[in-house]
């Protein structure tokens, strides 16, 4: 019988915040800012990642009704990202990357990013690219760059194959080599992490 307690009680309380959450998506997609922030902010105050992270879109884009803030719209992502919200992880890197509510910092950046990144999302992926090719954050390295932004044109991203054609007049054959092998494992999260970690250190 408590478990059956325990059970109804969750129910109870989650329907409520799927249909705030449902809402308050459907007012940020009509551009409808102060219904979107009704709906939204119940769910976000009792930890709903999900609300938490569109709480963070609904300040940072111009939007009818809501006044845009860099800070709040940080402070929302970083509430969602520490519970793994991935989508939420890349924003909140790219808030660091252009100091937009955030102190500039390139290796929180690149912390983010990496996180995003090792659960597929390809926009991290092909920015950890670009911030190795670059070496911002990171040590420099174009092989892991090539490797990142490869793992995010199979991922679909769009603007990976132009990054990946750039690179490709700067390899030599054996690091054409390495950046396909490590692509490979950077694909699977199971190995991301052991995959990148030794260019996350300097030669």
């Amino acid at each position: 019988m408590p478990i059956l307690i325990a059970v109804l009680f969750i129910l109870f309380f989650s329907v409520p915040v799927r249909a705030d959450l449902t809402q308050g998506v459907d007012a940020l997609n009509r551009g409808d800012g102060k219904a979107a922030l009704q709906h939204l902010l119940p769910s976000a105050n009792k930890d709903n990642d999900e609300a938490q992270y569109y709480l963070g879109r609904l300040y940072y884009y111009p939007i009818s009704g809501i006044r845009r803030d860099y800070r709040e719209s940080a402070k929302w992502f970083r509430l969602a990202a520490e519970k793994g919200h991935v989508a939420a992880r890349y924003k909140l890197g790219g808030a660091y990357l252009s100091g937009k509510g955030v102190a500039q910092d390139d290796g929180r950046a690149v912390h983010w990013w990496l996180l995003a990144a090792r659960e597929g999302h390809h926009e991290a992926q092909n920015n950890l690219g670009a911030m190795f090719a670059n070496g911002r954050g990171v040590p420099q390295s174009l092989v892991a760059a090539y490797a990142l932004q490869l793992v995010a044109a199979r991922n679909g991203n769009e603007l990976a194959p132009a990054n990946l054609t750039k690179k490709e007049a700067l390899l030599g054959p054996d690091e054409k080599r390495e950046a396909m092998a490590l692509s490979e494992r950077l694909g699977q999260s199971s190995s991301f992490d052991a995959a990148l970690a030794p260019y996350l250190v300097m030669r």
